[in-house]
């Protein structure tokens, strides 16, 4: 009888094809687990909000401290307005597209 520890485990193992194939198909999973974890992170913040950005008065305290704090809000009022109207043209062809 063999009595190394990975002849035994091995025997042990051809007890049932599965379980031997998922014994040599495990050892490299983790990784690809750990690296799709921030995708999984979209993706159920894209199905909880529903690819909706939320508007100041919906944000929690801390969001919207945060917010507050962002470069956004330290912007000139100058340059808030010239940003907020280079969007206006897509927001007015947008509306009209749908019939709005």
């Amino acid at each position: 009888m063999e009595r190394t520890a990975f002849a035994r485990a091995w025997n042990y193992l051809n007890y049932s094809p599965a379980a031997k194939w998922l014994a040599i198909a495990a050892p490299p999973a983790p990784p690809y687990c750990t690296s799709s974890r921030p995708l999984l992170a979209l993706f159920t913040d894209l199905i909880v909000t529903s690819g909706r950005i939320p508007s100041f008065h919906e944000l929690s305290a801390n969001e919207a401290t945060a917010f507050a704090a962002s470069a956004w809000s330290r912007a000139a009022m100058r340059a808030r307005s010239e940003s907020v109207n280079a969007m206006a043209p897509i927001h007015h062809a947008r509306r009209t597209s749908r019939g709005c």
